[in-house]
């Protein structure tokens, strides 16, 4: 048993070298032999290899994008107009809660404000006595002017037979003196009784002037009792609620801060190519040279979709891009802020996408309401005014140059991309015809080439 031990490590010793160094020649024979170099083609074309492919008109809408965010078209604060203690506050009027226009919300207490409209009708009924009364005394002082001015002409026809009965000495002049004299006593009746007419009318005028007064005053504490009752000017969510049932509240007190949700905006924000584009689509340059010079300061309305992303499906509202925000560009982004409304933001329609996993089925599923503070896209459909050329993006090499196959050889043309979009780059069509529909534009690697370097055209799978 030992000898045949001993014979198979004396075997090992010497077989397992002789192994080794066999799988080494062996190695070499198959992977240490140099590469064959490439056989070259006898008719000379060395012209390497490129895939192609065809620049097309881009007759489609400029799908510009960018990003925003939803606020509420108005957010109103309202305080306290009158002072007092609140007696009465309603469940819905708490944060969060929805609420209808000229729902009620609370009521601060009326007592003060009843108390005080009570004695200001009781001061305007005595004022309409006290002009009734006015009107009586003036209708009575007429009555005896009237009178008296009768009076007075009988008295002056008197006067005048007595002066010519003392012209012929039928009376004595005592008797004339004293006719002269009860006519002056009638002009001096009459007189007083036209200045108390005068003084009776200026009083009417006073007390007309007092109950104006007092008028004025019971409308406005009604108005104050009316305030008493606070209801929400708008439609909208309660977004907080500053006082609860006890509290006294002085006049300016906040009491709710409410976003109206019957409409809502998107803030947003557009480049000033973005911008550009508009004003291309609208006709801008030419309108604004005939239009008003304060309308050039308004942005063109145009219809977008606003879109909000859930699970791979897109929800989308119908929108206006209706104003800048502000008077012109941010200095630290460089951008126009720019506002888009939407006037029914309940109205939304899905567009189904790939459903993300882990997410919840979408189908008859459908967002209730955009909401505030939604993380949004703005998509603007712009109709250039101008000829566009659309390419492959990976034709387009740094700095906006691309590599035109022209006759077998290549050349080096710079464009201006108005946008990429997915796979696609959008340029402009160049007036000197040097890009145009129809010319192939390279689209694979190209690590060394050169202007007029000939290749072989090879469809781009």
């Amino acid at each position: 048993m030992s000898h045949q031990k001993s014979a198979l490590a004396e075997l090992t010793r010497i077989g397992l070298p002789l192994l080794i160094l066999a799988t080494g020649i062996g190695g070499f024979l198959v992977f240490g032999q140099r590469p064959k170099m490439p056989h070259r083609d006898d008719t000379g074309n060395t012209a390497p290899l490129v895939e192609t492919a065809e620049v097309r008109s881009f007759d489609k809408k400029l799908p510009i994008e960018v990003n925003g965010v939803a606020i509420p078209y108005r957010q109103v604060k309202l305080s306290a107009e009158v002072p007092g203690r609140i007696t009465r506050k309603e469940s819905k009027s708490r944060a969060g809660s929805y609420v209808h226009q000229n729902d009620f919300l609370l009521q601060i207490d009326p007592t003060d404000y009843d108390l005080e409209v009570a004695r200001l009708q009781s001061e305007l009924t005595q004022a309409d006595e006290d002009t009734r009364a006015a009107d009586i005394d003036i209708s009575n002082t007429r009555s005896l002017i009237d009178l008296a001015r009768r009076d007075l002409v009988l008295q002056r026809k008197d006067l005048t037979r007595r002066e010519k009965l003392r012209a012929t000495r039928a009376i004595s002049e005592n008797d004339l003196d004293n006719a002269r004299r009860l006519e002056l006593a009638k002009q001096n009746a009459l007189q007083t009784l036209q200045n108390q007419l005068a003084a009776q009318t200026q009083r009417k005028r006073t007390l007309r002037a007092a109950r104006e007064r007092v008028h004025v005053q019971l409308q406005r504490a009604q108005a104050d009792r009316k305030r008493t009752r606070v209801v929400s000017p708008v439609s909208g969510t309660v977004v907080a609620s500053y006082v609860e049932q006890g509290s006294f509240v002085k006049k300016g007190d906040p009491l709710f801060l409410l976003n109206e949700t019957s409409r809502m905006e998107v803030k947003c924000s557009l480049r000033m190519d973005q911008l550009y584009w508009l004003w291309m689509q609208h006709g801008s340059d030419e309108r604004h040279k005939r239009s008003r010079p304060e309308t050039r300061f308004e942005l063109p309305n145009t219809k977008v979709d606003v879109v909000f992303r859930l699970y791979g499906v897109e929800y989308v509202w119908d929108g206006v891009l209706s104003r800048y925000e502000g008077t012109g560009l941010d200095v630290q982004t460089r951008m126009v802020p720019c506002r888009v409304r939407i006037d029914a933001p309940t109205r939304v329609r899905t567009v189904a996408g790939e459903p993300r996993s882990g997410g919840p089925p979408s189908g008859g599923f459908s967002l209730p309401a955009l909401f505030s503070g939604m993380f949004v896209t703005v998509r603007i459909p712009v109709t250039p005014a101008v000829p566009l050329l659309a390419i492959p993006a990976v034709a387009v090499r740094p700095g906006g140059q691309v590599w035109v196959v022209s006759k077998g050889a290549l050349r080096l043309v710079t464009v201006k991309i108005i946008l990429t979009t997915g796979e696609t780059a959008v340029v402009r069509k160049m007036a000197n015809g040097e890009l145009r529909p129809g010319d192939k534009v390279v689209t694979s690697p190209l690590p060394s080439a050169g202007t007029g370097m000939r290749v072989t055209e090879v469809a781009a799978q």
